[in-house]
């Protein structure tokens, strides 16, 4: 039935394309005529494309994390992803981040103070407990489950980056690192 209906389509947009070459002024003929309106016709208006959720997590502060702040932004212009930007909310992104309808913020609750009281060997555990279960949960339960995509920005690895590989394989989510600076540079300059 399906390949009557569309052999039926066919000849009537045959018919149509004939009836429009005697006019060749006719706008349906010149709309379909160039490359990009014919990539508009056959995909159509924003709204009537699929949208899919991507994640870009930050592990730091969003507005200043420009590089991922474009990532987002691209996702969202470009490939019509809705983007969800996981991450601290100390500053406010640029304005084109900030007004695009299509990014969301999932903000994280930074690690309380009281930790920074504590002995340093303690501290980084407790950081590192506070950052997985909080990611943990901003990643399972705040960003959905048709998320497609989870972009994070490295460093730091641990833990987002096994967080977001658990959750990328819990949801069947393709998983992307943005890889701009190594670890061990990190540590190197800690030290």
């Amino acid at each position: 039935r399906n390949w009557k209906k569309l052999e039926q389509l066919r000849g009537e947009s045959r018919q149509s394309l004939a009836n429009d070459e005697k006019d060749l002024t006719a706008w349906g003929y010149w709309q379909i005529s160039t490359p990009a309106s014919a990539i508009w016709c056959l995909e159509g208006h924003d709204e009537y494309r699929q949208r899919y959720t991507a994640a870009v997590v930050v592990l730091g502060d969003i507005g200043r994390s420009p590089r991922m702040c474009y990532h987002a932004y691209s996702l969202a212009t470009q490939l019509n992803y809705d983007v969800k930007l996981v991450g601290y909310l100390d500053s406010i992104p640029h304005p084109l981040i900030h007004s695009n309808p299509h990014i969301k913020y999932v903000p994280l609750t930074p690690p309380p103070d009281r930790i920074t009281k504590l002995p340093e060997m303690l501290q980084l555990p407790l950081k590192f407990l506070w950052t997985f279960i909080v990611l943990s949960w901003a990643l399972l339960f705040r960003i959905g489950w048709d998320v497609k995509l989870i972009l994070m920005q490295n460093p730091p690895a641990l833990p987002t980056m096994f967080v977001c590989w658990i959750v990328a394989r819990l949801k069947s989510a393709k998983f992307v690192i943005d890889w701009h600076n190594y670890m061990w540079s990190v540590i190197k300059d800690k030290s």
